[in-house]
């Protein structure tokens, strides 16, 4: 039995996640992410994974694309994931809460996108670290296991650590 549980992320809680994404990506300033957070919520939606304690330990950002109940795609932007151990329990559960929104949502496919490979991956290669933000003037940012075009400048100390 896993430990861990998988909610939405409210209005308000984007904060939370942050500090995850700094982990894979600290050139994503706290605006940045707010900013993405902001707009993934208005047209779609966050999952955060909690640990026992309500520690979160992993997140997958989605948007559906093609229109909802129209059988177009669920697009992934973020899926992160802190795990210890090979069981990977919380990655299952990320992915069956976007698996139950895609079927929500009658989409026929799951992409996650990446910017350097776009398109349909196995499911087995998609489950893994990754984060696109994009904006509506198109692709702001990759970065992930195997991607490596970040497009951010390095952050500073500061920006990486503001204070609270």
């Amino acid at each position: 039995m896993s430990n861990y549980s998988v909610a939405p992320m409210r209005p308000g809680e984007g904060t939370l996640t942050y500090a995850l994404v700094r982990t894979l990506a600290p050139e994503i300033g706290p605006d940045i992410w707010a900013d993405f957070v902001g707009q993934t919520l208005e047209c779609g939606g966050i999952f955060m994974l909690h640990g026992p304690d309500g520690g979160i330990f992993g997140l997958a950002s989605y948007r559906p694309e093609g229109g909802a109940h129209s059988g177009g795609s669920l697009l992934v932007e973020a899926f992160l994931t802190i795990e210890v151990g090979r069981a990977a329990k919380g990655r299952e559960l990320l992915l069956r809460a976007i698996d139950e929104v895609a079927a929500e949502l009658g989409c026929r496919e799951v992409i996650q996108l990446i910017g350097c490979a776009p398109g349909g991956r196995s499911r087995a290669d998609w489950m893994r670290n990754h984060v696109s933000l994009s904006s509506a003037s198109g692709l702001a940012f990759n970065r992930g296991k195997d991607c490596s075009c970040g497009s951010l400048p390095p952050l500073s100390a500061a920006e990486m650590y503001p204070a609270p």
